[in-house]
């Protein structure tokens, strides 16, 4: 693992490594903080920096499951916030004597190569400082399924707490992939209708859709993105019609307390990291209990923080078969897997993934009270 306070070159006036040290230990720090997940590309328009790292964590196949037992994560340590203190501080240093290092190189072909070294930093530093200041940027990410597929998804800046759905997280990632192994087991099959809760940017659906196509299955099955603000459907919106599909695919807007009955029964449900408050999964149960068929499956796939404590429980109470429906069945978990840490994909703040399969079980508390 990279340590930045023991690894970064020294900088300062008069002492400035090469251009090749600069950039590796830029995009060092860019993979340690950055909030990009997997993709082969990143660029960001508002830094007019592209193509500056390349981290990737593309499908090979392997290692997709955690064992399916829960693992224990550390809390961030000092050691931790030290180190990126460290880092924050080397990039500052850096910016504040890069006036004085481009100046040596004025009217050369090395300042632009100078120049483009000093956005990246600043872009890096605010990857440091977290990603709501980092402004908007595409993401390529590769998958394979019958073939390889690319998806560009265009990431908006965080201004707060209801803007979670302007970025693609980690666990849609690893939904998505899951998707491409496993496409029958995870819904994609002739005559279905699956649909995608909390779909922020799209990533879930849109590569479902991209399955769907590789399948064959275009002329009897659809998928519905869905998400409740407006502007986060609208870059959903421009995230589907930017990676075309000829899949049947939609975007609505869909709120969990008051779910469209007109929508029908969906044969498959999937929510990546539809979880940052307590209330959010009984909001969940609720729209579930509405839409999924009574043969149907919802796949989520939250990630584990250590900022958002409690949320995998509260998904294990809402959906422990406590609320019974009229007619005597339940929405319960009837499989849950735990996926760790992968470097290159998820963000600082994630410790682990874990999946839950929730299916309807049939009368079982009413068989139970009955004996």
């Amino acid at each position: 693992m990279f340590i930045a306070s023991r690894e970064l070159p020294i900088i300062k006036p008069g002492r400035v490594p090469s251009i090749n040290e600069l950039v590796g230990a830029i995009n060092n720090l860019r993979a340690l903080y950055t909030s990009t997940v997997a993709g082969i590309k990143v660029s960001n328009p508002t830094q007019g920096v592209e193509g500056w790292s390349s981290i990737t964590a593309n499908d090979d196949g392997k290692n997709v499951y955690a064992h399916d037992i829960p693992v224990e994560y550390e809390v961030e340590s000092d050691d931790d916030t030290f180190e990126r203190r460290w880092s924050s501080n080397w990039l500052t240093r850096f910016i504040a004597i890069s006036e004085e290092w481009m100046a040596e190189v004025e009217g050369t072909e090395e300042f632009n190569t100078r120049e483009r070294v000093v956005e990246m930093a600043a872009a890096a530093l605010a990857c440091v400082a977290g990603m709501s200041a980092a402004g908007p940027i595409d993401r390529t990410f590769s998958f394979i399924s019958r073939d390889r597929f690319d998806i560009v998804m265009h990431d908006k800046t965080i201004n707060g707490h209801q803007d979670v759905g302007a970025q693609t997280w980690g666990a849609a990632v690893h939904l998505s992939r899951l998707i491409c192994r496993h496409p029958e087991y995870f819904g994609i099959k002739s005559g279905a209708r699956l649909l995608e809760v909390g779909a922020g940017t799209g990533l879930v659906g849109i590569v479902a859709a991209k399955v769907i196509e590789q399948l064959g299955y275009i002329d009897t099955t659809e998928i519905i993105l869905s998400d409740y603000l407006d502007d986060i459907i609208e870059n959903l919106r421009k995230n589907v019609h930017n990676n075309g599909s000829e899949t049947k695919t939609s975007v609505i807007h869909l709120d969990w307390t008051e779910p469209d009955k007109g929508l029908g029964k969906f044969d498959t449900m999937y929510g990546a990291d539809v979880c940052y408050d307590l209330n959010h999964a009984y909001l969940l149960h609720k729209a579930a209990s509405e839409l999924l068929s009574k043969e149907g499956t919802f796949h989520i796939l939250i990630a584990l923080r250590r900022t958002h404590i409690g949320m995998k429980e509260s998904v294990q109470d809402a959906f422990s078969g406590k609320f019974v429906q009229p007619d005597g069945d339940a929405l319960c978990i009837d499989k849950e897997d735990y996926f760790d840490v992968e470097k290159g994909l998820g963000r600082a703040d994630e410790t682990g993934y874990v999946r839950f399969e929730i299916r309807w079980k049939s009368k079982i508390f009413t068989s139970q009270n009955s004996q």
